[in-house]
């Protein structure tokens, strides 16, 4: 897909159109999209359409006041035109306890002192170590770091993923789109065994439990389909509800997956609007 950088031109106002039919034939116009917004549709698929398209806005596009209201409704965030750099964490800096120490005579009466401050030395190189190996860890990138645009398409080919790369798409967004889509099938790195001697701060173990992930966009999706499914709206609102998400990455998320179901037979949409499992 390809923006043109250019103020938009006005929609031509046709008897009987819809601001949400006007506002897919504006963006169609703006950012040249090839194949057009369908606006034949229904009214909750073209708003699942124009949430889509309204997500590659950038700051250089002008769009109507009808296009920014209708957008707005949708729960679309339009961008502002200014860049928040990212901060990079700061590296922490561990401070490691002296190795050696000047040779000293120590009477006999204090060598089991002494013992004791080797021993806490010997933890705290330990501790410095694992958490060292944690930063380490955390830094280091996966494979898509190192894959430049046409081996990013290929990794999209070789999965399979359900993900269009436009033009106008960075190298990085197409990164966040496959690692979003693979998220579910992703394996936990096998956790790193503490040394023999000494056992990992209690600290630690509590830092693992927080990492632990909830139910996936699907898994959710899933449940509400299995409960009885919905309306688009009420599938969208108890989306939003469980999975905490945005309103707009929610109802483009629930038109991949419906778009997908209903074309396998697997969905069936009524008279109403409501949409069931088939079976």
């Amino acid at each position: 897909m390809v923006f043109k950088k250019a103020v938009a031109k006005k929609v031509v106002k046709k008897a009987g159109e819809s601001k949400y039919v006007k506002v897919a034939k504006e963006l169609t116009e703006l950012m040249g999209l090839d194949p057009a917004i369908d606006t034949s549709v229904d009214e909750e698929e073209l708003q699942g359409l124009l949430v889509e398209a309204g997500g590659m806005l950038d700051a250089n596009d002008t769009i109507s006041d009808l296009a920014t209201e209708v957008l707005t409704e949708l729960g679309v965030e339009l961008p502002s035109g200014e860049e928040e750099e990212e901060e990079k964490p700061a590296k922490k800096v561990v401070k490691r306890a002296a190795t050696t120490k000047p040779a000293k005579k120590v009477p006999m009466k204090t060598a089991a002192k002494v013992e004791e401050e080797e021993e806490e030395e010997e933890e705290e190189e330990t501790a410095a170590k694992v958490e060292e190996e944690e930063e380490e860890e955390e830094e280091e990138g996966d494979e898509l770091d190192d894959l430049d645009r046409s081996g990013l398409k290929k990794f999209i080919a070789e999965n399979e993923l359900d993900i269009k790369v436009f033009k106008s798409m960075k190298d990085d967004d197409i990164r966040a789109a496959i690692r979003a889509l693979a998220e579910p099938e992703e394996e936990e790195k096998p956790a790193k065994k503490a040394p023999a001697k000494k056992a990992a701060p209690m600290k630690k173990a509590v830092k693992k439990e927080e990492v632990e992930k909830g139910p996936t966009r699907p898994e959710v999706f899933k449940d509400i389909m299995e409960e009885g499914g919905g309306t688009f709206d009420e599938i969208k609102a108890e989306f939003i509800e469980r999975f905490q998400g945005s309103e707009a990455e929610a109802g483009y998320k629930i038109q991949q997956f419906l778009r997908l179901l209903l074309t396998m037979g697997y969905v069936e949409k009524s008279a109403k609007g409501k949409y069931t499992l088939v079976g």
